[in-house]
């Protein structure tokens, strides 16, 4: 092909781009409408230099010394973002209006940040090093497993291990040292006031996590916070908000970086040869460790819908959680609920908070360790099966099981329920002066089910055709706390 005729190739597939490409961008600013309005305070002031700007777009623009601003949109299902310095954040959907006016809520930070301490708040200033906050902004970004992994690194002297590679394990969380001999390690866990485990309550679901390290936590809630505690803020709605949805999920992979290095079947025949090991050359080639493990594929959706005004809101939020393990057929669905109402009359004196929390996980029990253990002792000239697909036994060797036949010849299923419901109303009696009772009562329930086939060595080694089993286990654990609270500002220094 001659050079002129690849030249005229080349410039009409430009000139074709080119004009898709202004085509496409005129479409687009042919759908788009203009919208204006004012930002105002909370005392109706204007407030100027206020960045407003649409939603997964660059650019925007700023409100004048009038509050007003004015900004191109791409359609009118766009969401508009008004922010300021000292200010809440605000989300608004367009639907299709020209004119919006906002109000934005103040956002107390710095010294005069707020910090959950238990049974009340203290600002930022008035705390030492004993007390850590991590909010939502400076949480661990990424794939996150587990609520520990958000403040993994964030808050000094909070260790938090996984002990396991089973996707069902907790990790284990160490913050003040063993404090007793007997009641464990673990920190005192509180969500929104009510105690509760690490895992009822989903990642994204997380406002704010407060970490009290020294021994106010004992001060405050007896023996029960010797071992520090770590208090949990769930998602909450601030001021006039519309109706917003979000949905996010993300995909993860896990695979084994660095495998335990062991003779293969060629060194162990060699050493038979010579002489130098009693042991039994099978005339096969297996690597075990290929055989349990699996490069496993996760996955994590979640919804979330709040609305609400300066009486009342709602937050609702659903998350799925499905894990699978590096060995073979472990793994972890999780789904778990949260549903929160807010209420407040009488010039905001008397608030009605309610809390429903659902959390369901199902999964397949295996016996992770007899199934790491045997293909990590497995003779390599070994196979797992014969010619017939039967598993190759050898039931006079104490502890000489074949992995394949833990991992497939045995059945079962584990369910656990959590049904939780909480909630508090409180009354300012006189100003300053607050009487707030907080309640909950928490179902728990677990069912499990398990068998053996023929042809599992428990089976094999007693001369069974078979097993099974049944496991139930419920438990309902009921709190009530009352509190009475006053705080006075005097001569605008003393707290």
């Amino acid at each position: 092909m001659r050079k002129s005729t690849i030249k005229h190739v080349v410039k009409t597939v430009t000139l074709i781009v080119f004009f898709t490409f202004i085509t496409g961008l005129l479409n687009i600013y042919a759908q788009g409408i203009k919208v204006s309005g004012t930002v105002l305070d909370e005392d109706g002031l204007s407030l100027p230099g206020v960045t407003v700007v649409v939603k997964g777009q660059m650019g925007g623009t700023t409100s004048d010394m009038d509050g007003r601003y004015s900004i191109e949109v791409p359609s009118g299902e766009a969401v508009l973002q008004f922010s300021f310095i000292g200010m809440r954040s605000l989300e608004v959907p367009v639907a299709n209006r020209s004119t919006i006016d906002v109000t934005l809520e103040y956002d107390v930070i710095g010294l005069e940040e707020v910090v959950a301490i238990g049974y009340g708040t203290l600002q930022k200033r008035e705390i030492t090093n004993s007390i850590t906050s991590v909010k939502a902004d400076e949480f661990v970004k990424g794939a996150i497993n587990n609520v520990g992994e958000l403040v993994q690194g964030k808050v000094a002297g909070l260790q938090i291990t996984s002990t396991s590679g089973s996707p069902t394990a907790s990790p284990e969380i160490l913050l003040r040292g063993v404090g007793t001999l007997m009641s464990g390690v673990s920190p005192l866990i509180i969500i929104d006031g009510i105690p509760g485990t690490m895992n009822q309550v989903a990642p994204e679901d997380i406002e704010s996590i407060d970490v009290l390290k020294d021994g106010s936590a004992a001060a405050i809630y007896g023996t029960r916070g010797s071992n520090g505690v770590i208090l949990i803020t769930t998602k909450k709605v601030h001021g006039k908000t519309p109706t917003t949805v979000e949905v996010s999920s993300h995909f993860t992979t896990d695979r084994i970086t660095r495998r335990l290095e062991f003779l293969n079947a060629q060194d162990i025949s060699d050493l038979i040869a010579d002489g130098n090991i009693f042991a039994v050359d099978e005339g096969y080639e297996t690597d075990w460790q290929d055989l349990i493990y699996q490069n496993p594929v996760s996955e994590n959706y979640n919804i979330s819908i709040r609305s609400g005004d300066s009486q009342s809101s709602y937050y609702a939020n659903v998350n799925y959680k499905g894990t699978d393990g590096l060995i073979k057929r472990s793994d972890n669905n999780v789904l778990t609920t949260r549903l929160e109402f807010t209420n407040s009359m009488y010039d905001n004196k008397l608030k009605f908070n309610a809390n429903l929390i659902g959390r369901l996980q199902n999964y397949y029990p295996g016996s992770w360790n007899d199934v790491y253990e045997q293909a990590m002792t497995r003779n390599p000239t070994d196979r797992p099966a014969d010619d017939d697909g039967n598993w190759i036994e050898y039931p006079a060797r104490n502890r000489y099981e074949n992995p394949m036949a833990h991992l497939y010849e045995k059945e079962g299923d584990v369910r656990n329920t959590t049904l939780k419901g909480f909630g508090s109303v409180s009354y300012e009696i006189l100003p300053g002066l607050v009487a707030k009772a907080t309640g909950s009562v928490e179902d728990y329930s677990s069912l499990q089910g398990t068998s053996w086939t023929h042809d599992h060595i428990n089976n094999v080694k007693n001369g069974q055709e078979g097993g099974a089993s049944r496991y139930t286990y419920k438990s309902r654990t009921k709190v009530f706390e009352s509190t009475l609270q006053y705080r006075k500002v005097l001569f605008d220094v003393h707290n």
